[in-house]
């Protein structure tokens, strides 16, 4: 019989799905109750069975290319059992499932936690927020850690539907004492080319992108801030240790009362935002979408 063909173990698959998940064997294993020698012989099954690797174990273990195939499988079984139950027993009180999505850090201080409270009580799902940059959520899915991803990447190829959510209106904003620190003429470009600006971390271009569009300008060649939490991003710029950008809706209260400019009001950065999920029917994952799609505050 052909290897594919042949029944893959659940307990192999899910010992798989947790060692990616939890980033170790030994996570793995407190998850599921076993020992870690139990997950690595799971897994090595798994492999002999399949005729290939599906880990790489050091320094932390990641899927291969087989690997991903076969957890992108595994999550969307088990979203077609979850919507088996459902159907089966729909008077029954269902157990809670739990579901792991991949969002940007803005996405989370901003609108999504409002927008997905009732819905986790609704369909009790045990809800997983991946937090990454809105340029990079899309890796989860492709690593098959997530059922789906909020991203700013317009297409993730075949077999990965997606739908477009909305846009974050982004603003360029400082405290007023750091603008007159470094905005003393209306020349904004000399400012900019000297003034320190805040970023998420180092695989957020956005400030880059709007230095390069608007100014001409390198922002490597810039002093720089690395803030990699967004309550914490807005509060370093209140404190005026550099510009940045943020979402509109979130720095509106802060230009009410004064405490942040808008240094171009005239120019915002839309970033638009899309959903990407595995194409497989789920009714579950559809009521996510619906409950998701046009919540975005631009």
């Amino acid at each position: 019989m052909n290897k594919l063909g042949q029944n893959l173990d659940p307990k192999s698959l899910e010992a798989l799905k947790q060692v990616v998940q939890q980033g170790s064997f030994e996570r793995a294993a407190q998850v599921l109750s076993v020992s870690q020698s139990a997950i690595s012989q799971r897994i090595k099954q798994l492999e002999h069975k399949l005729g290939q690797s599906l880990l790489v174990r050091n320094p932390q273990p990641s899927p291969t290319t087989a690997g991903k195939a076969l957890l992108k499988y595994a999550l969307q079984l088990e979203q077609l059992q979850h919507s088996l139950l459902a159907e089966l027993y729909p008077q029954a009180h269902n157990q809670w499932t739990r579901v792991a999505i991949g969002i940007n850090a803005d996405t989370l201080a901003t609108w999504l936690p409002e927008a997905l409270a009732h819905w986790c009580e609704q369909q009790q799902v045990l809800l997983e927020l991946k937090v990454d940059d809105q340029d990079q959520t899309h890796k989860m899915i492709q690593r098959g850690e997530v059922v789906g991803c909020i991203s700013a990447m317009a297409d993730m190829g075949p077999g990965c539907n997606t739908q477009v959510l909305g846009s974050h209106q982004y603003i360029c904003i400082a405290s007023p004492d750091f603008y007159r620190r470094y905005f003393p003429t209306t020349d904004l470009a000399e400012g900019f080319a000297q003034a320190p600006f805040i970023r998420f971390n180092r695989k957020d271009n956005l400030q880059h992108q709007y230095l390069q569009q608007c100014y001409g300008l390198n922002g490597d060649d810039l002093p720089q801030h690395y803030i990699p939490a967004a309550d914490s991003f807005i509060q370093w710029v209140r404190m005026g240790m550099g510009w940045g950008l943020v979402p509109r809706v979130q720095a509106q209260p802060y230009l009410d009362d004064g405490s942040l400019l808008s240094l171009r009001p005239e120019q915002p950065q839309d970033v638009v935002l899309y959903w990407h999920q595995w194409g497989i029917r789920s009714e579950l994952i559809a009521s996510l979408l619906s409950t998701i799609k046009g919540c975005l505050v631009s």
